[in-house]
């Protein structure tokens, strides 16, 4: 899927950890897209989480 492609670009490589992260927030019945920023910031870089939670919605 996307999700997966797309955080293996950003991180570089493949962590299961952040792609269940980002699964398991969507599947809320009101993702936060917001909060889900500020969480993946630590895994991917202020800059990167802003883009790909961009780019996510934007799919959505």
């Amino acid at each position: 899927p996307w999700i997966t492609r797309r955080l293996e670009e950003l991180l570089g490589l493949e962590d299961d950890v952040v792609i269940e992260y980002v699964f398991n927030q969507l599947e809320d019945t009101s993702p936060d897209p917001k909060m889900m920023q500020i969480n993946l910031t630590g895994f991917l870089g202020g800059s990167k989480a802003r883009a790909f939670i961009g780019e996510l919605w934007v799919l959505l």
